[in-house]
C-alpha cells in the first residue's frame, strides 16, 4: 500500500547573476540567459566549470515528515502536477491528493484532504471530499476559507469550498467549459490571489479541439467564490492558434503571490513561455523563455534535428516583487526515450 508522505519544507532557490552564467548541456551546445530568454550558443561549449549558485542542503532546516493519508492510485499526473498544497499566512496548511483504495477500478477515487492547524495534522481521511468520482485536485486559499477543484472525467470540473479553512462542510458545484465542449474540461490548475485571496484563477485544458487549436487552455476568474466568473472560459492573448498548434493538458503549472499570478508552459513541441499578471488577472504579458526552433512543430509530419529543449516538467514561483522564477529539466526533441539530462534553474524576469 502506498503511503503519502509530506515533507514540510519550503524550497528556496537562490539564483544570483544567472544572466551572466552559462550552464553546459553537452560538448556541442550550451544554453545562455540573454534579456530574460534562453538562447543557444556554441561559444566555449566544452567549458563545464562555470559557476552555478545553489542552496546547500546544510543551509536548509531539517525536514520533518508526516503521513497525511494513503492511496493505491498511482497516476498522479500525466506530465506536471497541480497545486496540491497550500500554506496559509498564519502557518496552517492544507494538502490534497488523488485518493483511491479499491485498486480494481477505483470507484471511490476523489480528493483526499488533510489540514494542519498549526500544531498537528488531522486524522487520515477514509473518503473523498466530493460526492462524485474525481481526480487531479488543486487546493487554494479563499478568503478565510479554502477552495478545491478536480475533474470528474465526464461532466467537466467539480468545485468544493468552505467558509472556514480546516473545518465545516464542503459546498460542491459543477463547472463546465465553453460550448460545445463544456463537459470535456479536465486536468485543471488553480490558484488564488489578492490581499484576502479573493480572486480564484482557473486554467482548464479543453481536452478537445477548440477555436482552431487541437487542444486549448481556457482561463476563468472569480472574485465571489465561484458564484460568477469574469472572464469566463477564454483563451488568453498570445496562447491561441496564431501562436501555437495546441496547448496541451498537464504541461503547465500556475503560481501566485499577492496580486501576481503566473502560468508557465513547457512542452517539447512549442516554446517554453510564461504569462504573468501583476493586477490579479486584469492584464497579462507573455515572456518566451526558450524559443522552439520550428514554429508550429508537428512531430507526426516533421523531423527535427536533435536539440536540447525543456521537457514537460517546468514549475514556477513568484517572489514578492512579482519576478517569475522558473525551474525545468531538459531533454532531446527527437528521441522520446532519452532520459532527462540536466536539471536547470533560472530567474526569468
Amino acid at each position: 500500500m502506498k503511503k503519502l508522505l509530506l515533507v514540510s519544507l519550503v524550497l528556496c532557490i537562490a539564483m544570483v547573476g544567472y544572466s551572466q552564467n552559462t550552464t553546459s548541456i553537452d560538448k556541442y551546445k550550451t544554453l545562455k540567459m540573454e534579456d530574460g530568454r534562453i538562447n543557444y550558443s556554441t561559444d566555449d561549449a566544452t567549458n563545464f566549470n562555470n559557476p552555478v549558485s545553489m542552496v546547500k542542503g546544510s543551509d536548509l532546516l531539517d525536514p520533518s515528515e508526516f503521513q497525511l493519508g494513503i492511496t493505491w492510485y498511482d497516476l498522479f499526473s500525466n506530465y506536471n502536477d497541480g497545486n496540491r498544497f497550500w500554506r496559509f499566512e498564519d502557518g496552517t496548511m492544507s494538502a490534497v491528493w488523488i485518493y483511491g483504495i479499491a485498486a480494481s477500478s477505483f470507484p471511490e477515487r476523489g480528493t483526499g484532504y488533510n489540514y494542519f492547524d498549526g500544531t498537528t495534522w488531522g486524522p487520515e481521511p477514509t473518503m473523498r471530499i466530493e460526492d462524485t468520482r474525481t481526480g487531479w485536485p488543486n487546493i487554494a486559499a479563499w478568503g478565510d476559507g479554502e477552495v478545491a477543484v478536480a475533474h470528474n472525467g465526464n461532466t467537466g470540473l467539480e468545485f468544493c469550498k468552505r467558509e472556514i479553512k480546516g473545518t465545516g462542510d464542503w459546498t460542491q458545484w459543477n463547472f463546465l467549459g465553453p460550448d460545445p465542449i463544456g463537459e470535456s474540461l479536465t486536468w485543471p490548475r488553480m490558484v488564488s490571489s489578492g490581499d484576502a485571496n479573493e480572486y480564484i484563477h482557473l486554467f482548464s485544458p479543453t481536452n478537445a479541439e477548440y477555436e482552431d487549436q487541437i487542444e486549448a487552455v481556457v482561463y476563468s476568474r472569480s472574485n465571489d467564490g465561484g458564484e460568477t466568473w469574469d472572464p469566463h472560459n477564454i483563451v488568453l492573448p498570445e496562447m491561441g492558434p496564431d501562436y501555437y498548434r495546441e496547448v496541451v493538458h498537464d504541461c503547465f503549472a500556475v503560481a501566485s503571490n499577492g496580486p501576481h499570478v503566473g502560468f508557465v508552459y513547457s512542452n517539447i513541441t512549442a516554446d517554453m513561455f510564461y504569462l504573468i499578471s501583476h493586477d490579479n488577472g486584469d492584464t497579462w504579458e507573455r515572456v518566451v523563455v526558450w524559443e522552439h526552433p520550428t514554429p508550429f512543430y508537428n512531430p507526426d509530419e516533421e523531423y527535427q534535428d536533435t536539440v536540447f529543449c525543456p521537457d514537460r516538467s517546468a514549475h514556477m514561483a513568484i517572489d514578492d516583487d512579482g519576478h517569475a522564477h522558473i525551474v525545468f529539466a531538459s531533454r532531446s526533441i527527437n528521441s522520446p526515450q532519452t532520459p532527462l539530462s540536466y536539471a536547470l534553474a533560472q530567474i526569468c524576469r
